[in-house]
């Protein structure tokens, strides 16, 4: 499977990719108490799927995960000149969570 066909098959099983990541950078930023941007989740995915190719190279699953991840990161990129994408535009604002509001600001040591 290619990563076009790739992307279509995840779409039909998990919605819009930039509006998933536009959501995810949402709860990102409230987690990690700094902006997290939609283009940035979907590197940070990629990564992740780098590192799972690197413990089992045989896999070809991994690879091609990163290859859409990458894909997704451009298509935002490339939204976001087109129609100054913001996160508001894609996906509803959500209050930060109380769990995050209780817990400390990180320390720097």
């Amino acid at each position: 499977m290619n990563t076009d066909e790739l992307l279509k098959q995840r779409e039909a099983d998990w919605g819009d990719a930039i509006g998933t990541h536009c959501r995810i950078s949402q709860a990102w930023s409230g987690l990690f108490n700094r902006e997290v941007q939609p283009h940035q989740v979907a590197l940070a995915m990629a990564q992740l799927e780098l590192i799972r190719a690197s413990s089992n190279p045989y896999n070809p699953d991994s690879l091609q995960n990163a290859k859409a991840y990458i894909q997704i990161a451009q298509q935002i990129l490339e939204q976001a000149e087109e129609e100054e994408l913001t996160r508001s535009q894609h996906a509803p604002q959500y209050e930060q969570l109380p769990l995050f509001e209780s817990l400390p600001s990180p320390q720097v040591v």
